[in-house]
């Protein structure tokens, strides 16, 4: 797939290729048992340093109910350090698709062009819909470290992995197809200014 201004390029994946990369990451993050190293390229997250208390507050609250959610549902406890780790690493199986996408992001561009990233991967998700299919994002694939250059021939020179998407029919009988998340009313994030009367969202 080819992006205009090329700040961004999809790796499509599937077949002998898909497995060769999910098991270079898994050999990766298991390291014979030992280690999970993570070479961490960037933050996935805001640093609650850098973060205002009371956004890091409603943040944090949000994300550890969602997370508590899917583990529940999952079956797992939340003591249950195995059981999490097993389900971390369906990431890296993009949970049973048979396509996968690694994204990745041209080094030289600034944040703008992980905005175009984004753009991009909102329009391949909204034509999955279209067509029957369904993705899944998956953040977990960046910061992987090198197996997922070696394994794709990407120049980690020029290009970083952003993400990874997971793209297949869709399972709607599954429950994580299901998990509720709380959405913000508009003013909570959105500045209306210049209109005559209150907008009504």
């Amino acid at each position: 797939m080819q992006v205009s201004g090329r700040v961004c390029m999809p790796q499509v994946v599937t077949g002998s290729k898909l497995r060769s990369l999910t098991d270079a990451a898994l050999a990766h993050l298991r390291g014979a048992g030992k280690q999970h190293t993570m070479q961490e390229e960037y933050h996935h997250y805001p640093r609650k340093a850098e973060m205002p208390s009371d956004m890091h507050k409603a943040y944090m609250r949000r994300r550890v109910q969602v997370a508590q959610e899917l583990w529940k549902l999952m079956g797992v406890a939340r003591g249950d350090a195995a059981g999490r780790l097993r389900a971390l690493l369906e990431n890296y199986r993009f949970w049973g698709a048979p396509v996968g996408m690694i994204v990745t992001v041209d080094r030289c561009c600034d944040r703008n062009a992980w905005g175009h990233a984004g753009l991009l991967l909102q329009n391949i998700a909204l034509l999955a819909v279209e067509h029957g299919l369904a993705t899944a994002m998956l953040e977990a694939w960046g910061n992987l470290g090198s197996c997922v250059y070696d394994v794709l021939g990407i120049s980690s020179d020029r290009e970083v992995v952003w993400c990874g998407v997971a793209l297949g029919y869709p399972d709607n009988s599954a429950n994580l197809s299901n998990v509720p998340t709380d959405r913000l009313e508009v003013p909570d994030f959105c500045q209306f200014h210049g209109f005559v009367t209150s907008a009504k969202l």
